[in-house]
């Protein structure tokens, strides 16, 4: 695995319920992000652009290093790299019944850019019910060695965390039951 390359890593990352608890305490007094100004397109959420708290609350700072902790330990696991990291962009969002966002990607500063996907809660996915296939999937397209597009997707559960390229293509079916809610983070990468 390279950074130039297409690549992405899905863990499971620690304390989310207390990243929860912090970031719906700090979003009663924010006002929703106007989706119709952001690149990306969806439907039944709200978004909260959470940049300037993670950068001037104290409080925040255990979420990063937790998350810097978590991408430092996965790349060392696959190809012994240490990079050296800092906030680019922080935003969450809730979805309700029927909430999706479009396939998309995050574009600052494309070669020096990881996207992280922190689910904080996720709907029980029922095995059951056939009628709910891939209903509120991650999916994501990333090319391979032979320079062929491949499409994947995960049903995500609470605690999962994904890391991958800011150039990778990635949205979410539309779910139809509960609510779901990521933390996004976008790390600046310093070669």
């Amino acid at each position: 695995m390279r950074f130039y390359e297409d690549w992405l890593i899905q863990t499971k990352i620690l304390q989310v319920s207390k990243t929860k608890e912090l970031v719906n305490q700090w979003i009663k007094n924010l006002p929703r992000t106007d989706l119709k100004k952001l690149s990306t397109r969806g439907r039944n959420s709200r978004q909260y652009n959470l940049k300037n708290i993670f950068k001037q609350e104290q409080s925040f700072q255990f979420i990063l290093e937790n998350c810097i902790q978590k991408i430092t330990e996965e790349f060392e696991k696959r190809n012994g790299d240490n990079p050296s990291l800092s906030l680019n962009n922080a935003w969450t969002v809730i979805g309700h019944v029927n909430s999706f966002h479009a396939v998309h990607r995050h574009k600052n500063n494309p070669e020096n850019t990881i996207s992280t996907v922190m689910y904080l809660s996720a709907p029980p996915k029922d095995l059951n019910d056939p009628k709910l296939m891939d209903r509120g999937e991650f999916y994501y397209f990333i090319n391979n060695k032979d320079n062929r597009l491949l499409f994947n997707s995960v049903y995500p559960r609470t605690n999962d965390f994904f890391i991958f390229p800011c150039w990778i293509w990635h949205g979410t079916y539309p779910q139809i039951k509960g609510i779901r809610q990521t933390l996004n983070i976008d790390f600046n990468v310093h070669r």
